[in-house]
């Protein structure tokens, strides 16, 4: 609710400026937060699949980072065709992401977990 405060005292006290931005934030951030969880587990799972191999562990780091600078941009806009523009991107990723994995084509090569040996099969 940071973001409410400063909207607040960037207007001047006008309330509702802050109760718009408040409606329309609640309104657009579960769908940009679902899809950013979305994508950033695709490429973790996509990641522990390639048995955390360079390669998996740097896409699931790109992707990490993508994400929290969409985050960050989300923090940073103040209008309504910029939170508009960011969910709309958000879900269709989401949306390409999960048609890719459904039709098995590669986006970060998501299936079942290769057997990869766990370090505590064994162990007692």
């Amino acid at each position: 609710m940071g973001y409410a405060f400063v909207a607040l005292i960037r207007t001047h006290g006008n309330v509702s400026v802050v109760e718009n931005l408040l409606v329309l934030r609640g309104f657009l951030s579960p769908a940009c937060h679902m899809a950013w969880t979305g994508v950033t587990a695709a490429a973790l799972w996509s990641a522990a699949n390639r048995g955390w191999s360079f390669r998996g562990v740097s896409r699931f780091v790109g992707v990490f980072v993508s994400v929290a600078l969409l985050h960050a941009v989300w923090d940073g806009v103040t209008n309504l065709i910029s939170y508009g523009l960011i969910a709309g991107w958000s879900l269709a990723l989401l949306a390409w992401v999960t048609h890719m994995a459904a039709n098995d084509e590669d986006v970060f090569e998501l299936g079942e977990p290769e057997d990869v040996e766990s370090p505590m099969v064994g162990a007692r």
